[in-house]
């Protein structure tokens, strides 16, 4: 053993020097392997991150955009409203037709249909009907809304218009799926009782007042009508002879409320765009 005052020394196993020698000549590597990537790619690595934080940030200030535009639509909107509340001899058609004008869809939609009934109750039909009519083109508006307008301008339409017109009119409004179908047959049913053709007029009648999907007000309706123009003649076939098919065409549908209790937009929520 050494003496007290020798030094102990440690000398690596030759296998361990190597290993050592080995990890840093790898790790030296990888570093210049990084960069050289980073040089020959670390500028796309850059703009790329630069395009990418560029449109979150774009994205960002046009929501921001949007919510500040749907703000403006929506006061301007409840103060024309609580205007004409307050003082009901400001009510005109043209401030609700200018709030359409660059509205988004769903604030477009119910200015619109303000506008159809102010012009509807001041007189103006054909203009109300118009108004409706741009409602029910408008391709960004939600189709119950647009289906709506259509039935809002038949019900307006339905004594001063061809049957046969006003049907082809509400067409799309006719298929079995349709929830608006029943309300357009209500219109569709005054229109051939107002020309005299009582005996279409009676079976679309029978048609509402037999199905039990139809609203109550619009039974209420039929079965008055019915009362006004009266049984069948003899040996004339009513909906209710016909059978369950003709007695119940409307099939598997939620019953549309009548136009004349509903409000200007029919009780529909309001759309968003």
């Amino acid at each position: 053993m050494p003496g007290a005052g020798a030094a102990c020394l440690y000398v690596k196993p030759i296998g361990l020097v190597v290993s050592d020698i080995f990890r840093e000549v790898e790790s030296d590597l990888r570093r210049e392997q990084a960069l050289a990537l980073w040089q020959a790619y670390g500028k796309y690595v850059i703009a790329g991150a630069a395009v990418i934080a560029g449109g979150g940030l774009l994205v960002t200030l046009w929501l921001t955009y949007q919510a500040g535009q749907r703000a403006a639509q929506s006061d301007r909107y409840i103060a024309a409203i609580e205007s004409i509340a307050d003082d009901p001899s400001t009510m005109s058609a043209d401030v609700f037709a200018d709030l359409a004008d660059g509205a988004s869809a769903g604030y477009r939609a119910l200015a619109r249909f303000q506008e159809a009934a102010l012009l509807a109750e001041a007189g103006s039909v054909e203009r109300a009907v118009e108004a409706y009519d741009r409602i029910a083109a408008d391709g960004g508006v939600d189709r119950s809304l647009r289906d709506l307008a259509r039935v809002k301008a038949a019900y307006l339409l339905a004594d001063r218009s061809n049957p046969d017109e006003l049907r082809a009119r509400l067409a799309p409004l006719l298929t079995e799926t349709n929830p608006w179908r029943l309300a357009a047959k209500d219109a569709i049913a005054f229109a051939y009782f107002t020309v005299g053709d009582d005996a279409t007029a009676r079976s679309e009648y029978e048609v509402l007042a037999l199905n039990p999907l139809t609203p109550p007000n619009m039974r209420l309706r039929a079965n008055q009508m019915l009362a006004i123009l009266g049984p069948a003649p003899a040996g004339s076939q009513s909906a209710e002879d016909a059978g369950p098919s003709t007695a119940n065409p409307a099939g598997p549908q939620t019953g549309a409320p009548m136009s004349d209790d509903a409000s200007a937009t029919g009780g529909e929520p309001a759309a968003s765009d």
